[in-house]
């Protein structure tokens, strides 16, 4: 049916049924008219309560996304600062410490105790215990484990004698 045939078939239905319906004439308060604009309050407060409600169980669950988020990040953080010091300690021919205390870690060249990176964990974020991983020029490294977390959880970074980073997920 063509749109100019539907809207006039909409006005002649609403006037008949408007003025037989509420006992007016068609330009009553039944239906939409110049008269009933916007929203009533009934409506309103309807909205308010359920966008309220659809809050209250949403904010919980982005909370605990963003607080494991936050461990994967600093989890990744940690590997790819690891396999820096890795690839630094080769390039430049020395031996560098990997020193991870429970709030954050340092990256240290051995031979002039020169600090090459400092970094502190986000939010919740740190380690069971202190840690320190020494880079050989040659690639290889002190194997050690860090194990990291928070209240979402936890992941243990690997690292293993030949230098590869492997971060994992503890099973529960």
């Amino acid at each position: 049916m063509p749109l100019v045939n539907w809207l006039s078939l909409k006005v002649f239905v609403m006037k008949n049924l408007g003025a037989k319906r509420t006992g007016t004439k068609a330009s009553g308060t039944f239906g939409p008219g110049p008269d009933r604009r916007g929203f009533t309050l009934v409506e309103l407060m309807v909205i308010i309560l359920l966008t309220g409600a659809l809050m209250a169980f949403s904010i919980p669950a982005f909370n605990n996304y963003v607080t494991s988020n936050r461990l994967s990040t600093s989890a990744d953080r940690m590997a790819a600062d690891l396999q820096l010091t890795r690839s630094l300690a080769i390039t430049n021919g020395q031996v560098l410490r990997f020193t991870a205390t429970t709030s954050g870690y340092s990256i240290i060249a051995v031979s002039d105790s020169t600090v090459i990176r400092n970094r502190e964990f986000d939010g919740e974020v740190n380690l069971d215990a202190e840690a320190t991983a020494n880079f050989f020029p040659w690639g290889m490294a002190d194997a050690t484990v860090f194990n990291m977390s928070n209240c979402a959880g936890g992941r243990t970074i690997n690292l293993m004698p030949t230098g590869i980073v492997v971060v994992e997920v503890p099973e529960s």
